[in-house]
């Protein structure tokens, strides 16, 4: 399943999961452009606050991987 996540575009997963993929690239390159495509795109499958939850909990989880890098803890 990694390598499907590695290699997320070209892999036989559903186009609900590469949307959310491509959010996830998105926010940990912290690349603002192509935003209001990526939103429309994911809302035929999520609703506004759907949305809001889902880039939340990934900045969550961006975030507790770079605190856990910068301590250098071991997760």
């Amino acid at each position: 399943m990694l390598q499907k996540v590695e290699n997320f575009e070209t892999a036989d997963l559903p186009d609900l999961h590469k949307n959310v993929l491509r959010l996830t690239d998105k926010i940990v390159a912290n690349d603002l452009t192509g935003r209001e495509e990526i939103y429309t795109i994911l809302k035929r499958d999520f609703s506004n606050s759907e949305i809001v939850e889902l880039t939340m909990a990934i900045s969550a989880f961006i975030a507790f991987g770079r605190v856990n890098r910068f301590l250098d803890l071991e997760f």
